[in-house]
């Protein structure tokens, strides 16, 4: 891949990326350890593809990639920063909660994260 591009994608896009250079595995490669198809396993390292939670499972196992690498903190920062603007959530002041709620006759997971939002310095 050239460097443009690759500077333009987001940090977890390059990590997928670096982490598929030094394993030196193919899209192909890939796809054939997890089950998917070469075009949807590039759709994921481009970030325009959502892997179900099994499939993170095995993208990292595969990539030899920290699972939590490979989940949301890009779109929920976005969604933060559209709310609240540009700035962070503490992890210091911060909170988590995992419920087990009923609904529709399903039992369904209810995580609650909980943190004071700090915005950057302007200087």
């Amino acid at each position: 891949m050239c460097s443009a591009l690759k500077n333009k994608l987001p940090t977890l896009c390059q990590t997928l990326f670096e982490a598929k250079a030094a394993k030196r595995l193919t899209f192909a490669d890939i796809g054939k350890k997890i089950d998917k198809d070469e075009v949807w396993v590039a759709a994921v390292f481009y970030g325009q593809a959502k892997p179900e939670e099994s499939d993170l499972k095995k993208l990292s196992v595969v990539l030899d990639v920290k699972e939590n690498y490979l989940v949301y903190g890009y779109p929920l920062k976005a969604i933060i920063n559209e709310k609240f603007g540009d700035g962070i959530m503490s992890a210091i002041d911060f909170t988590a909660k995992v419920e087990k709620i009923e609904k529709d006759d399903h039992e369904r997971v209810k995580i609650t994260f909980d943190g004071k939002f700090l915005p950057f310095k302007k200087w």
